[in-house]
């Protein structure tokens, strides 16, 4: 019987680095990764830089998993924004693991992000069906746009409200996969943090951008405003105990493979976090990184002074998720990988920890 054949784009991306490993550690199969560079060269050079760091990350030993991955893992020159993904056609692929995406969700970059998101998942879905090979779409929970309250593992409706760019493209893309006539399956992690045993990355999406925000505030007031912000908190016009679903690499990772091999076809799966910290403590813990007091909620916009909507204005991305409450039904993913396998408990301890890691990474 032949070698069955992975192909995994996004492999550089910090999930997708973390989805080859777990690939290595549960299948037999070989593993082809899509990456966008100008040769075959200046790929692998890439995608085992990436492999190497989340190696790292994750904690994992490094020796065993590496020289485990020379003899399975090629990086293919590709980019799925055009028609074919440039993949040639000498080899049968049997499972396309689609993790690229661009993260853009700014308006000005609306064209760029579509033809990412939509026309690339399309060129995906398309060398998929050449292959006539089952495809596992990498979605993001937050498809749910401005939704309140417990999200079901169906598809979005394409009429509905969303924060911005990149979740009304997840959405589109979603539908594309639907409508392909391949065995598919769309996985739908929240915001991916640091693994759970080292608290480390090098990514800085999510949670790490919105501390990172935070931070830039500070210093760019520091000197007009420092004696307002030592003197009291800032105000955030949100619900202290909105779910910010957070939920570690390893358990992300893990779980997309298991739900990816094992799940029905044409299913969604939420692999997301169903222990999820509040907006108080993501909020308590961030403000706090940067030597600034735990924030005050308000209900009211109009409870905000021109320093608290300085603040809001820079963590733009981040303020819809403190305001439409939302929690994330596992359902079908737990009919894969257990009740509760993916509760990860993210106290304010744990989120520091995220955001100052004990044991730093050596590269």
């Amino acid at each position: 019987m032949p070698m069955k054949v992975e192909l995994v784009t996004g492999a550089t991306g910090m999930l997708g680095s973390a989805l080859v490993l777990e690939l290595l550690s549960r299948t037999d199969s070989d593993i082809r990764c899509l990456v966008r560079a100008r040769d075959a060269a200046s790929a692998a050079a890439k995608l085992w830089k990436a492999l190497a760091a989340t190696t790292d990350d994750l904690g994992l030993e490094a020796g065993l998993q590496l020289r485990d991955a020379r003899s399975r893992v090629q990086a293919v020159p590709g980019d799925i924004g055009v028609p074919g993904c440039g993949l040639s056609s000498h080899e049968r692929i049997s499972r396309v693991w689609h993790c690229a995406a661009t993260l853009r969700y700014e308006s000005a970059f609306a064209a760029e992000t579509h033809h990412a998101n939509v026309t690339g998942t399309g060129n995906v879905v398309a060398a998929a069906r050449a292959n006539e090979a089952e495809l596992v779409h990498v979605s993001t929970a937050y498809v749910s746009g401005t939704r309140r309250g417990v999200q079901f593992e169906l598809l979005p409706d394409p009429r509905q409200r969303f924060n911005n760019t990149y979740e009304q493209t997840k959405a589109v893309a979603e539908h594309v996969v639907a409508q392909s006539r391949l065995n598919w399956r769309i996985v739908r992690p929240s915001a991916v943090i640091a693994s759970s045993r080292t608290r480390r990355t090098g990514h800085t999406s999510g949670l790490y951008d919105l501390a990172a925000k935070v931070q830039r505030f500070r210093r760019q007031y520091q000197r007009r405003y420092g004696a307002i912000l030592e003197a009291r908190p800032i105000r955030l016009c949100g619900d202290e105990n909105c779910e910010i679903n957070l939920v570690p690499l390893d358990y992300a990772a893990s779980a997309i493979v298991r739900t990816g091999l094992a799940g029905p076809p044409h299913t969604i799966f939420h692999t997301t976090n169903p222990s999820a910290p509040r907006a108080r403590e993501v909020y308590d813990a961030v403000l706090a990184a940067a030597d600034l007091m735990p924030p005050q909620f308000v209900e009211e916009a109009d409870d905000l002074d021109a320093v608290d909507r300085l603040l809001a204005n820079t963590i733009a991305f981040h303020y819809p998720y403190i305001i439409s409450d939302k929690s994330f039904d596992q359902t079908h993913t737990e009919s894969v990988v257990g009740a509760g396998a993916l509760a990860f408990h993210a106290s304010i301890d744990v989120i520091d920890e995220l955001l100052n890691p004990r044991e730093p990474s050596h590269r």
